[in-house]
């Protein structure tokens, strides 16, 4: 930080007449303008109280100092009940954690201070640092038992046959594909590169086995003294047959070529 434009700063704040505006001459002072005792009393009400020293800010005063010496009992009685309400609330907050250790699975800590109503659980680990840490341990080896086992699955989904997909494998385990591939990733690999491997192998076979049905047919026609042309040999084929725009006129082509046609 700049400390001469600090100084700077500072120093055209007091010029321009708005600090320590209580010291000046005729100067309106807040326990004029406002009722402290009352607003003490009605904090003390409430089921929540407002403390004195977040009071006194917003009031304007520099700290709760003034609140302390004119209302001491006020401040003392707030003071206690919110100390009362803070045994309450750390004992509730004890057992939930030592609640949350006997379920299965094990509750997220985020999840256990959306129970208690905190929007942090920073407060639950300072509060039971060793009940946390507890609850992050089950939560740990719970992971790790179910990395193993998804890691089984998936080793033993590598020797199924025909090979299927990860997203496959995803709909049969309940997991979407990303989820897998962030625990195992070396088994997600395999099975993406076997299941690749495998639609090669099996586009291959299926273009072999178009080749020999297209010749059959071609030698059919040809005896016939029919011309062999794609859309007559297409109408001859079993309906399992590959059936592919590229595919089919490049196998009667090479079949009409096999047999000089």
């Amino acid at each position: 930080m700049d400390r001469d434009l600090c100084k700077r700063l500072s120093t055209k704040y007091r010029r321009s007449g708005q600090s320590h505006r209580w010291r000046k001459r005729g100067a309106e002072r807040i326990s004029e303008k406002v009722d402290i005792q009352k607003l003490l009393q009605e904090s003390l009400a409430q089921n929540q109280p407002v403390s004195p020293h977040h009071l006194a800010a917003r009031l304007g005063y520099a700290n709760e100092g003034y609140l302390q010496r004119r209302f001491r009992d006020l401040c003392r009685a707030i003071r206690q009940k919110i100390a009362a309400q803070k045994v309450v609330r750390r004992a509730e907050m004890e057992r939930v954690l030592t609640e949350a250790l006997k379920e299965e699975p094990v509750p997220a800590l985020v999840d256990l201070r959306k129970r208690l109503g905190y929007s942090s659980s920073d407060c639950l680990q300072l509060h039971f640092p060793g009940l946390c840490e507890q609850i992050l341990a089950r939560r740990r080896t719970a992971r790790e038992q179910r990395t193993a086992e998804l890691r089984r699955a998936l080793q033993d989904l590598l020797l199924e046959a025909p090979a299927v997909s990860l997203r496959v494998v995803g709909t049969r385990l309940g997991f979407a594909p990303s989820y897998l591939r962030q625990l195992c990733p070396e088994e997600c690999a395999a099975l993406g590169a076997r299941y690749i491997r495998w639609r090669h192998e099996a586009s291959e076979l299926r273009k072999a086995r178009l080749l020999e049905d297209v010749r059959e047919v071609v030698l059919g026609l040809h005896h016939q003294g029919q011309c062999p042309s794609v859309s007559r040999v297409a109408s001859f084929l079993p309906p399992t047959a590959l059936r592919e725009w590229k595919a089919l006129p490049a196998a009667v082509k090479a079949a009409r070529q096999e047999i000089g046609v």
